[in-house]
């Protein structure tokens, strides 16, 4: 794997960690100046902390174990958005991080000083690193006693300022490792609060669904049972979760209104899936048959168009809204709509195909899932009443949390554990669609293995999955799609701040950070 970044100035600072100018990052070091640094301390549930050995090669301490991620960071104002590309670039994982403390220390390494004004950051996950050997060797999980152990007896294979850190900061690290596990952050992330409020959304839209659908049960007992599995709410609401929250953000919550906007999306959802089951030819969704599995390709088209003019229906059932607001909901989910459909049009162009761009790929998945989480967050926004620039900022949230959103999904094959999810491992290689970590990984191999890569594609049973997952994580593929999750989620961040702090602006920044995860 080739590098990605090399930072090459420094932030200036004063005693106080002002920032007073930029420098060479050698000039810096060799002055010395003071100047502003990070060290990521990353944990896992067990508590066990990630180490990393410098490679050899590194201006100083080559060699030695440390902490998680070390560096500086290049803007004055995005320390933590800073750090968590870092942590990406060099050890290859995300995880939302949080300010501990702050330090200054100064000493002399070799040649060279170190004169740092460092903040130390502290983030949980249990992902495994995909390390990057121009900046790591290797790479370890040991817990924090076992660490103050080793540094008593091989004090030197390790760096100074994590030996500082250690034999100064010990307990504030052990307390937050000791507060994560009781707490068992690792697995709640945002809180069981926020977790009741889905399910009750969840209930609210099933009642609505139900209430305005399944009218008429004189109908043939095979038709009803095809319409029920039709409109069944099997996901998370994740959008519906949304709405809600961007429209508590603004004003109390008329729950009657906004459990029928957020049935009609949540039909709409559905009926994109049941129609996207149809052209993937898939046979199972979340463990269960597809539509077109269970009934046949016909009734599945028909009953997709009997959603969607449901879905519009709903919309006509809003009580206390003014005609005004029900035009404007209506015509921003109608855009998200005919995105949605220009999106999937323009993802045939990406089937088995490698000779698209880093852009094209980008404005697909604004159009297939981007806009759809806009339109969510402004209605949420209307329904409350909100100016027109509050609707806009949240239509902005959405836009960016939807790109972070889908390029995750893109990732799910090389991060995650699919015993935990829903999503088929091999969905977009049986569907052969060139997502853009595969794009990425094409884009840096020789011809060899750009041919290996596409006969895969192409179907060819000699080349085996393994082959292909390996020569992605060759490459710098996988981290430069984490980096632009990092860019967007925290574009998203940046605009909740601008809203006063509630629950609503909390579990909003919660979701945002499970991008992270």
């Amino acid at each position: 794997m080739k590098n990605i970044n090399s930072f090459n100035s420094v932030i200036l600072v004063d005693e106080n960690d002002n920032a007073i100018g930029i420098c060479d990052k050698q000039k810096a070091h060799k002055t010395p100046c003071l100047h502003r640094a990070f060290s990521i301390f990353v944990f896992n549930r067990k508590g066990k902390l990630l180490l990393q050995k410098r490679n050899e090669n590194k201006y100083h301490s080559g060699g030695l174990w440390t902490n998680t991620c070390c560096s500086h960071p290049q803007s004055d104002s995005e320390l933590i958005q800073n750090a968590t590309i870092r942590l990406v670039e060099e050890m290859g994982i995300i995880c939302p991080l949080e300010h501990l403390f702050s330090f200054c220390y100064k000493t002399k390494l070799e040649n060279l000083y170190e004169y740092e004004y460092d903040h130390v950051l502290i983030g949980f996950t249990d992902s495994m690193p995909h390390i990057n050997k121009f900046e790591v060797s290797e790479w370890k999980w040991e817990s924090l006693k076992s660490i103050k152990d080793q540094l008593i007896t091989n004090s030197d294979q390790y760096t100074y300022w994590f030996k500082y850190i250690i034999d100064n900061y010990f307990d504030i690290l052990q307390d937050e490792v000791d507060r994560f596990i009781a707490n068992s952050k690792l697995n709640t992330v945002h809180n069981e609060d926020l977790y009741i409020k889905q399910i009750n959304l969840q209930k609210k839209i099933e009642q609505v669904i139900h209430k305005e659908l399944i009218t008429d049960y004189s109908l043939p007992k095979e038709l009803i049972k095809s319409i029920e599995d039709s409109i069944k709410i099997n996901g998370k609401c994740k959008r519906s979760l949304i709405l809600y929250l961007c429209n508590k953000l603004i004003n109390d919550v008329n729950m009657n209104d906004l459990s029928y906007v957020a049935a009609s999306i949540e039909l709409m959802q559905n009926a994109s899936l049941i129609h996207d089951d149809i052209i993937d030819n898939a046979e199972t969704r979340r463990d269960d048959e597809t539509i077109n599995k269970k009934y046949g390709t016909n009734t599945a088209i028909i009953n997709g168009d009997y959603v969607i003019f449901n879905s519009y229906n709903i919309l006509s059932c809003l009580s206390n809204k003014s005609k005004n607001q029900t035009l404007r909901i209506l015509k921003v989910l109608n855009k998200a709509y005919i995105d949605m459909s220009l999106g999937l049009r323009m993802e045939e162009k990406i089937i088995n195909n490698f000779s698209f761009g880093e852009n094209y790929y980008i404005t697909l998945i604004e159009r297939k899932t981007a806009s759809f989480f806009a339109s969510v967050c402004a209605s949420g926004a209307i329904l409350a009443n909100a100016s027109e620039d509050d609707t806009l900022l949240l239509q902005q949230f959405g836009y960016f949390y939807g790109l972070a959103y889908q390029i995750r999904d893109d990732l799910m094959p090389f991060i995650s554990d699919y015993s935990k999810t829903t999503k088929d491992i091999d969905a977009d290689i049986k569907n052969k669609l060139v997502t853009l970590p595969y794009l990425y990984c094409y884009n840096e191999l020789n011809e060899q293995n750009q041919l290996l890569m596409r006969y895969y594609f192409e179907d060819n049973h000699d080349v085996k999955p393994d082959q292909i997952y390996s020569l992605v994580n060759s490459t710098t593929a996988i981290n430069r799609c984490l980096i632009l999750i990092v860019e967007y989620v925290y574009k998203a961040l940046n605009i909740l701040k601008t809203f006063n702090d509630s629950s609503a602006k909390h579990d909003l920044k919660q979701l945002t950070l499970k991008l992270l995860k």
